[in-house]
């Protein structure tokens, strides 16, 4: 899969430089309609197991007079509805990453401490001193005396909705992801996915034959017939073109075909009158079983009563929060790695909680049991098929709607097996106790500082945990809410995981490779500097924008709160803050000289060019890009990324001075601006490219060349001027030796005392004639080149200082960025230019000025002088 998940090597060719031809539905492609129909249910059938498997669990604990009214499909049926509308608003405005969303285990251990406290009643320990109880176990029974508030639960998790909704406005979110490290995320990713092992046991004790079958069947079509592919299952990626490459079934299903196929096996062996459950969960299964049969076929999924909002359900609903958030963005991060997606930038967290608090604000007005999150394990079954499709993910979304309004329908998942689920539970979550420990590589695992960091963190989240449903009367604190609401943070190691080794990440001092914050952004992008900092570079990428018909209606700046933290800033801003670091260079199109600037991206690319009697500039996004290559490459349909990169290798050589042979451009003149014309190929196809340039604005070229000009004349002039000093200086301490007595040993070395203004007449009627002739004014030297890139990279940190005053980066172009990857060679222009810079010293273009040195005392003669 191009772009897609590192698992199973994850060795795939670079976008645009290989054949366009896909191995799997990819991340910038949309797939077929009917391979995203079957890619949709293998999302809906993961999900309908971790639903099942949420209600299971907490169902036990509610008493059967609060469950009399909504049945336990009519609480399965609201839970999937408000999950389709969480999915469907994170897929389109969220973080836009391909999850499904669900109630995860953050939200069933404190809706299990809740549900447990309020059965037991507040009881008192030896001393007197009010005491919060809670569940032992996650499938513990309750009995039917111990009264359960189902609104209290649902007003718990609208106060968890409302806490995630501040903390993605405020931007704390993308505040903590820019400072986790793979300190943080390897012991985080790790307990997520060890954190699900009791659950998954219980269930696979149901029929351990069931769920190793099912494991089996995973591992062999995912791992083993990986790269099997049926050939009834192709579709032309190029149109008009003969290559037609077969999708790998079995992999790309590897979780949607053994759950059919388990679930098959089990129906004929029931319909046999075989029982294979163990009798307790056969019993609980069959009660829920016959609970669906008397539910209507069509009902609105609303409870019909508010949440209870109680001090017991705000405590807990911030405990659920916290632990959903943390959760939620180890999921993003995860689904980023699977997918090899670029880099997650701030804004997209913040958007992503504030979806998932809308989502939980939606299923706590329902009345249902549990909020929303992303489901990890769907991310890992991602991850394993090597699926990355946006389309299916929303379908999946819309079923889940439309389900969600008939809980008829939604009791045929009651009829599941229920060591189906314990099976779904085992290859999802395995998949992200592997992803973590992969973060490892980035990390000096040998440093003791970070040996103890994994090493505590994971052993305190397993053992605090079990300390407390041993004895969690050890908690007081005499106000029951705030033991609740601790009792739900220290049971859950997904918080425990993230809070720990976020502090003693930030905290303990190390080195940043030492923190390995230096090898993940060296890996993610290829070309940047070793030294650049863990997500500091991290550029705006359209895989994370907001649609375009969203975009056209937002204001161009979001600069109010807080909208700032959820919106990045404007990609033609950032291309042409980017643009203007990047140097001038001498270009030759056909018979015309110019010189050209260019600056390209993952949201488009920008184009400065001059002939010196005008200035033309286009600026392009990802929607114009994609536009404009439909429109001259009717044969060829590739993703804007990887046009984006053609053209990038396209034009990096010429603005380098080293022109590829098979490339040729064209300029065409005309009263309404400039067009060049470009021909190549791609993948063996013709490609044909016009980069359409009208007048540059005034504004523009005072920027770009107006105003870098007068302070490269500034610098200049402010260097010579220290250059003469110094030679008077010279002057005067070689004079000082001569009236010591000393003499020159060799008389050719013997210069004359330097007289200013004749230099200056010399340098203006022999030197500056020379210069003016040979470079036509077409040619900057390899020094103007770094003067001018030092001058305009000073004027663009002072307007990101005045823009963004909290967040200064290291602006200096990379490879990956720049137009200009490599020095050109020098041309006759720096051979001309280099005759003063072979008599004076290199220096800084702007040097701070000198002190005035005392007079040196007399020394012996050294040296020259004997």
């Amino acid at each position: 899969m191009r772009g897609g998940s590192s698992m199973n090597g994850g060795r795939h060719p670079v976008t645009g430089a290989g054949s366009p031809a896909l191995t799997s539905c990819s991340w910038p492609k949309m797939c077929s309609w009917m391979l995203s129909c079957c890619l949709a249910l293998q999302h809906l059938a993961v999900q309908a197991s971790l639903l099942c498997i949420f209600h299971l669990l907490l169902l036990p604990a509610l008493s059967e007079e609060q469950l009399h009214a909504p049945a336990a499909s009519v609480l399965l049926a609201r839970s999937l509805f408000a999950c389709g509308i969480s999915t469907l608003l994170q897929t389109t405005l969220g973080s836009r990453l391909p999850l499904v969303q669900i109630p995860s285990f953050e939200y069933l251990v404190p809706a299990l401490v809740l549900s447990s406290h309020l059965s037991l009643g507040v009881s008192e320990d030896e001393n007197g001193m009010a005491v919060a109880t809670m569940c032992p176990e996650p499938h513990c029974t309750i009995t039917e005396s111990r009264a359960a508030s189902l609104q209290e639960v649902s007003g718990a998790v609208l106060i968890s909705g409302l806490v995630q909704l501040v903390l993605g406005a405020v931007g704390v979110c993308g505040w903590a992801v820019q400072r986790c490290g793979p300190m943080v995320l390897a012991p985080s990713l790790s307990i997520i996915g060890l954190s699900a092992y009791k659950e998954a046991a219980f269930f696979c004790s149901a029929n351990w034959g069931v769920a190793l079958l099912l494991m089996l069947f995973t591992i062999t079509f995912s791992q083993h017939l990986g790269s099997c592919r049926l050939p009834f299952c192709a579709w032309p990626y190029v149109p008009g073109v003969s290559m037609e490459p077969s999708v790998p079934t079995l992999r790309t299903l590897s979780v949607l075909l053994p759950f059919a196929i388990v679930c098959t096996i089990c129906s004929i062996i029931h319909h046999f009158h075989v029982s294979w459950d163990l009798p307790d969960l056969a019993t609980a299964q069959l009660s829920w079983v016959n609970s669906t049969l008397h539910t209507p076929w069509l009902q609105l999924p609303y409870a019909g009563e508010w949440p209870l909002l109680t001090p017991r359900a705000l405590a807990v609903g911030i405990a659920m929060a916290f632990g959903c958030s943390i959760n939620s963005v180890g999921c993003y991060v995860l689904c980023g790695k699977l997918l090899r997606a670029p880099q997650l930038p701030p804004h997209t967290c913040n958007r992503g909680l504030c979806i998932e608090g809308l989502g939980s604000l939606l299923a706590g007005l329902l009345g249902s049991a549990g909020g929303t999150a992303a489901s990890i394990a769907n991310a890992c079954a991602g991850g394993l098929t090597q699926d990355g499709s946006r389309l299916s993910v929303q379908l999946n979304a819309l079923a889940c709607v439309m389900l969600g309004m008939s809980p008829r329908l939604v009791g045929l998942l009651a009829y599941i097996p229920l060591a189906v689920h314990g099976g779904v539970l085992c290859v999802t979550y395995a998949v992200a106790v592997g992803m973590g420990i992969s973060y490892f590589q980035y990390a000096d695992i040998d440093s003791g500082r970070n040996i103890f960091i994994v090493g505590f963190t994971m052993f305190m989240a397993l053992l605090v945990p079990r300390w407390l449903s041993v004895a969690p009367a050890h908690l007081v604190t005499g106000w029951v809410p705030l033991d609740l609401l601790f009792l739900s943070l220290l049971v859950m190691p997904v918080f425990l995981t993230g809070f720990l080794s976020f502090f003693l990440e930030n905290t303990v001092s190390g080195t940043l490779e030492e923190r390995g914050m230096l090898a993940d952004s060296v890996q993610r992008k290829p070309g940047t500097s070793s030294g650049q900092p863990w997500r500091k570079g991290s550029k705006t990428s359209p895989v994370y924008g907001l649609p375009t018909w969203l975009r056209r209606l937002l204001p161009s700046s979001c600069k109010a709160f807080p909208c700032c933290f959820l919106c990045p800033m404007e990609c033609s801003k950032e291309l042409e803050s980017r643009l203007l670091t990047q140097p001038w260079a001498s270009v030759c199109f056909g018979e015309s000289a110019f010189i050209a600037k260019a600056c390209f991206g993952d949201t488009g690319y920008a184009l400065l060019i001059s002939d010196l009697s005008g200035v033309w500039y286009e600026s392009a996004d990802t929607e114009a890009v994609g536009q404009r290559s439909k429109e001259l490459n009717k044969r060829l349909t590739a993703p804007v990324s990887s046009v984006l990169q053609r053209l990038h290798v396209v034009l990096s050589p010429v603005l380098a001075g080293q022109p590829h042979a098979a490339t040729s451009f064209s300029c065409q003149r005309s009263a309404d601006g400039l067009s060049l014309r470009v021909r190549s190929e791609l993948s063996g196809l013709p490609f044909y490219w016009d980069f359409r340039c009208s007048p540059a604005p005034v504004a523009t070229v005072c920027r770009h060349l107006v105003r870098p000009l007068i302070q490269m004349s500034l610098a200049l002039q402010h260097q010579v001027q220290e250059l003469t000093s110094m030679l008077l200086r010279k002057d005067a301490e070689i004079e000082d030796y001569r009236e010591s007595g000393a003499t020159l040993s060799r008389d050719r070395l013997r210069t004359e005392p330097f007289q200013e203004e004749k230099f200056l007449q010399n340098f203006m009627a022999e030197s500056l004639p020379q210069i003016c002739s040979a470079g036509d004014g077409h040619a900057f030297t390899s020094a103007l080149r770094q003067l001018y890139m030092e001058v305009t990279l000073q004027e663009a940190k002072k307007a990101r200082k005045r823009h963004h005053p909290e967040d200064i980066e290291d602006l200096a172009p990379t490879a990956e960025t720049s137009g200009h990857p490599d020095p050109a060679p020098q041309s006759p222009a720096d051979k001309t230019a280099s005759l003063s810079e072979e008599a004076t010293p290199t220096s800084s273009p702007v040097q701070k000025p000198r002190l005035p040195m005392a007079k040196a005392k007399p020394k012996k003669a050294k040296g020259l002088f004997s």
